[in-house]
């Protein structure tokens, strides 16, 4: 179960420029979740992908914690489920900044969640 507050998610939405949303962000928690279950789609999430992100993930998150890097924000540097589902939110939030800044974090998200938002046909995301 994934439980809302409704003032948070709307106002996710409404500012499209601060890479925080907190619909985003618990959705990546359920994905990321959903990859741990055995339940026939164990590991549907690429194992390759996913561990190039934790890789980098973990450099990230040193980086958090030491307050030498400030572009993720400071939660992500907590434990490597909330380093994803804010990245997921910067992905979607901030995709020019996040692929200028962090450009093999990005990559790896974008072959993990098989789009790419900086890639977009007729107001739509094309898939990856």
């Amino acid at each position: 179960m994934i439980v809302l507050s409704i003032n948070n998610l709307i106002e996710g939405w409404q500012n499209q420029t601060d890479g925080i949303n907190l619909g985003l962000h618990e959705m990546a928690h359920a994905f990321d979740f959903e990859n741990l279950i055995n339940n026939g789609k164990f590991c549907f999430i690429n194992t390759d992908a996913l561990n190039e992100f934790y890789r980098l993930a973990f450099v990230e998150m040193a980086k958090i914690n030491n307050a030498t890097d400030t572009f993720f924000l400071s939660y992500g540097g907590a434990n490597i489920r909330e380093f994803f589902a804010v990245s997921v939110e910067m992905f979607f939030g901030k995709s020019y900044e996040f692929n200028r800044e962090k450009p093999e974090v990005y990559l790896a998200l974008v072959k993990i969640l098989k789009m790419n938002p900086l890639l977009i046909s007729n107001n739509r995301v094309v898939d990856y």
